[in-house]
C-alpha cells in the first residue's frame, strides 16, 4: 500500500487535473468573465477551498488553464520540422496555410480563448491575457524565422521586408480561417487553405515592390472611454459598448451597464426587453455606421476589378487602424463563445457576416468572364470568403500584435493572393497587368463611385 503521502500527493494532482479540464472547458464556452470559481466547482463536484487550495484566485486559475491548454496544442506541433522534412521551400509554402488551420482546428480551446481575451479591454491586467499575448508574439516570432528560412537569400536581400509581409499575410488568413470556422461557418477551409498556399508560393517567388507611402505603424489598439451621450437611449447603447470592450458578452450584465449609464435598471427595461436585444442594438447601430463609412462595391468587370478592390479594402483597412467597430469586436466575441443556447447579437452578427459574403460573391462573379465563370462556378463565393478571412484577420492582429502592419502593403498582398488564387482556378492570363494598375498619390485620390 503507497504511504499517506504520495497517496494525497497523487489525489492533489487529480483534483488540480479535474479543476483544469472543468476551467478549460467554462472559459472555451463562456469566456474569461463566464469563467466562475462557483461554475468550476459545479462542474467537478469540488468544494471550493480545492480550488483555492491549487490557485490563489480566479485570474491565477485562468492564466494555468490557457498555460494547460497551450502546452497541449504544442504537442502536436512538434512533428512539424519531421513533416516538412525533404520537401522543397515552395512546397513547404504552399501546405503552411493548411497545416495552421488542421493543428488549430484539432486543439482550438487555447487559441479561442485567447483570441476572445485579445479582444477585451479590460480596466485591470489580466494574467491570462498577457500570457495569450505573450505565446501569440512568440508564435510570429517563429512564423517570421519559417518564414525567412524558406525564401532564396538573394531574394531577402533584395527586399528585407518580404519576411515580415508574407508572415503577416500567413497568419492574417490562419486567425481569418480559424474565426470563420470557430463561429460554424459552413466553408470548405481545406480548400481555402490550399488555395492560398498555392497562392503564397507563387507570390514569394516575384512580389511587387513595396508600394506604401504611409509609415508603418503596430500597437495594439485600445478603446478609447468616451464621454456618455444625454439621451437615456443613446446613453444605455454607448454605455453597453463600452462595457463589452472590456468585458465582453458575458462580462456586460445589466448591473454593470446601467452603473456605467447613471440609469435606473427600469430606463434599461423601458426601452429594452433583456440584455440580448441591447446589445443586438449596439451591433446592429455599429454596422449601419461602419456600412456609410466604407467604400462601394460598385460594378466591375476585369479590366477596374484590382481598381475597386484597392479602393474599397484600403479604406476598411485604414479604419481598423484608428477604430474596433462594435459590430465586429461584439460579433467576433459572441461566435468565439460557445455557450449553450443561440443569442440574438450572435445570429444577428452571423447575419450580417452572410449578407457581406453574399454581396462580395456577387461583386466578384460580376467581375469574371463568361469563360472564367464556366471554368469555376464556386469561384466568386470562394474569393468573398478569402477576403473576410483575411480582412478579419488583420482586424485581429491589429488589436493584438506588436509586429509593424504596412497596411497599404498588406492590401496589395491580399489583392495579389486573390488574383493567383483567381488565376490558377480559371485559367486567367491577365494577372500581371492588372497587378500593375497605378496606385493613387494619396488615400482618397481615387473619385467616389455611386453605391450599386
Amino acid at each position: 500500500m503507497p504511504p499517506k503521502t504520495e497517496r494525497r500527493h497523487r489525489q492533489g494532482a487529480e483534483s488540480r487535473q479535474r479543476i483544469l479540464e472543468a476551467a478549460l472547458e467554462i472559459a472555451a464556452e463562456r469566456g474569461y468573465d463566464g469563467m466562475t470559481v462557483a461554475s468550476v466547482t459545479e462542474r467537478t463536484g469540488l468544494p471550493a477551498s480545492s480550488v483555492y487550495w491549487h490557485f490563489r484566485n480566479k485570474d491565477a486559475l485562468v492564466a494555468e488553464t490557457l498555460e494547460y491548454s497551450y502546452e497541449r496544442w504544442l504537442v502536436s506541433s512538434l512533428t512539424w520540422p519531421q513533416e516538412e522534412a525533404g520537401l522543397e521551400p515552395l512546397e513547404r509554402l504552399r501546405r503552411r496555410p493548411r497545416l495552421n488551420h488542421e493543428r488549430l482546428a484539432a486543439q482550438p480551446e487555447f487559441w479561442r480563448i485567447g483570441l476572445m481575451l485579445g479582444l477585451i479591454d479590460p480596466p485591470q491586467p489580466i494574467a491570462g491575457r498577457d500570457r495569450y499575448l505573450e505565446v501569440r508574439a512568440q508564435a510570429q516570432a517563429r512564423t517570421l524565422a519559417w518564414v525567412g528560412e524558406q525564401l532564396p537569400a538573394t531574394l531577402r536581400s533584395r527586399r528585407p521586408d518580404l519576411v515580415l509581409h508574407l508572415a503577416q499575410l500567413l497568419t492574417a488568413c490562419t486567425d481569418g480561417l480559424f474565426r470563420a470556422d470557430q463561429a460554424g461557418r459552413e466553408w470548405d477551409f481545406g480548400r481555402l487553405a490550399d488555395d492560398v498556399g498555392a497562392a503564397l508560393a507563387v507570390y514569394s517567388q516575384s512580389p511587387p515592390g513595396r508600394r506604401s507611402r504611409r509609415t508603418p505603424t503596430g500597437h495594439r489598439h485600445q478603446s478609447a472611454t468616451r464621454e456618455l451621450p444625454a439621451d437615456s437611449r443613446d446613453r444605455l447603447l454607448a454605455a453597453t459598448s463600452q462595457i463589452a470592450a472590456e468585458r465582453g458578452y458575458i462580462g456586460a450584465t445589466i448591473s454593470a451597464i446601467c452603473d456605467r449609464s447613471g440609469l435606473p435598471v427600469s430606463s434599461l427595461y423601458w426601452f429594452f426587453s433583456d440584455k440580448d436585444e441591447l446589445i443586438s442594438e449596439v451591433v446592429d447601430r455599429s454596422f449601419r455606421q461602419w456600412r456609410q463609412n466604407q467604400g462601394r462595391w460598385t460594378p466591375s468587370d476585369s479590366r477596374n476589378r484590382v481598381r475597386t478592390l484597392r479602393r474599397v479594402l484600403r479604406r476598411a483597412a485604414h479604419a481598423l487602424d484608428v477604430d474596433a467597430p462594435d459590430f465586429l469586436r461584439i460579433g467576433m466575441l459572441a461566435t468565439l463563445d460557445h455557450h449553450d443556447g443561440e443569442t440574438s447579437v450572435r445570429s444577428r452578427f452571423l447575419s450580417i457576416r452572410r449578407a457581406s459574403e453574399d454581396q462580395l460573391a456577387a461583386w466578384w462573379t460580376s467581375t469574371l468572364t463568361d469563360e472564367q465563370r464556366a471554368a469555376d462556378p464556386d469561384v466568386g463565393r470562394e474569393l468573398a470568403q478569402l477576403v473576410l478571412a483575411f480582412m478579419d484577420g488583420l482586424f485581429l492582429g491589429r488589436r493584438m500584435d506588436e509586429w509593424d502592419h504596412d497596411t497599404d502593403t498588406f492590401v496589395e498582398g491580399v489583392i495579389a493572393l486573390l488574383e493567383i488564387v483567381l488565376q490558377q482556378r480559371t485559367g486567367a492570363t491577365d494577372l500581371r497587368d492588372r497587378l500593375a494598375a497605378p496606385l493613387p498619390e494619396r488615400e482618397g485620390a481615387e473619385p467616389e463611385e455611386a453605391s450599386a
